[in-house]
């Protein structure tokens, strides 16, 4: 079973995250648009050392989620975090951000279904260490899923994966 292993609260600089969106809400990710996206914004911002070293797990794909207060899916989106002045590839979407706070729970499991079933307690542990999600003037709020490498990517020695799930937090 899927548990979460660490929490902790990230400052990062202004931002853009630059995303394809994704009409299959998250199921997208087998799409060669989608590769072709994700190499049209690493060559847009420089290349992987700029977004490599621009914050701590900033080279991370990025599942970028916006939720209406209820929290049903508005859209998702597919993309990566880039420097602020990021020029932005024809036919993609972007988000500017302030310099902001991450809430961030690394979740270890086997796969995505099982790592999935671990959301609702990650709010309950960025909120018992502090954390409040930042919502937006509807109620709606942004979070988003990190894929970074190799914790995502690499199964330890028991199989498992580690994804990151992060909210704006005050």
């Amino acid at each position: 079973m899927a548990k979460i292993i660490n929490t902790y609260k990230q400052s990062v600089p202004a931002m853009r995250f630059i995303g394809r969106n994704d009409p299959l809400k998250g199921r997208g990710w087998g799409d060669g648009a989608t590769w072709t996206a994700l190499g049209e914004i690493e060559k847009a911002a420089g290349g992987s050392e700029v977004i490599n070293g621009f914050f701590e797990d900033a080279g991370a794909y990025i599942g970028f989620l916006h939720l209406d207060q209820d929290l049903k899916l508005l859209g998702y989106w597919i993309g990566i975090f880039v420097p602020a002045d990021t020029q932005v590839p024809e036919g993609l979407d972007y988000f500017d951000f302030s310099p902001q706070n991450f809430g961030v729970a690394w979740i270890q499991g086997k796969d995505m279904s099982d790592i999935g079933k671990q959301f609702g307690k990650v709010i309950e542990h960025l909120q018992a260490a502090g954390m409040e999600i930042v919502l937006q003037n509807d109620g709606s709020r942004f979070q988003f899923e990190r894929y970074p490498c190799p914790r995502y990517t690499t199964p330890d020695e028991n199989g498992n994966i580690i994804c990151d799930y992060c909210f704006f937090v005050k």
